[in-house]
């Protein structure tokens, strides 16, 4: 139970910036995802989800992510067609070199993770019988438990 806890820590932990505290409704204090008043939503905003793509758009995770100390796992399928190549090839520029930075691009997979072929489209999503690369859950197991120690 106690290595259970250590994983759920360092997976909390990974999201959060240490100096901006989680307030009780869930926002991070200070993020850019913090709508500066939560009762107005940006104009077309319907509900919290598009405030969160409305202030999702003016972050630049690449950059905060060069700049944390944290460790960083990014893993990208070659198929996805929703975070495309030059998006992986970003965080390569931003994170390449780093020691605690893990980058890696899966040959066929989806964005889902999913082995696939040919142009990805979104009706594969659907498919039954599909499931995340064993490979990718290897290599999220892998990368922490190394930091568990």
């Amino acid at each position: 139970m106690a290595n259970h806890r250590t994983s759920t820590n360092f997976v909390v932990n990974v999201g959060r910036q240490p100096h901006s505290p989680v307030s009780a409704d869930g926002n991070v204090k200070g993020s850019p995802f913090e709508h500066p008043d939560q009762k107005k939503s940006p104009p077309g905003a319907t509900n919290g989800c598009s405030v969160y793509g409305f202030a999702a758009r003016r972050y630049d995770a690449a950059a905060a992510a060069a700049s944390s100390k944290l460790p960083i796992l990014v893993l990208q399928g070659e198929r996805d067609f929703q975070v495309t190549r030059a998006d992986y090839d970003g965080w390569v520029k931003a994170l390449g070199g780093r020691a605690n930075a893990k980058l890696k691009l899966y040959p066929g997979l989806n964005h889902l993770f999913e082995r696939g072929e040919g142009a990805p489209r979104p009706a594969e999503y659907e498919t039954p019988g599909l499931h995340v690369a064993a490979e990718v859950v290897s290599d999220v197991a892998a990368f922490v438990t190394a930091r568990q120690h």
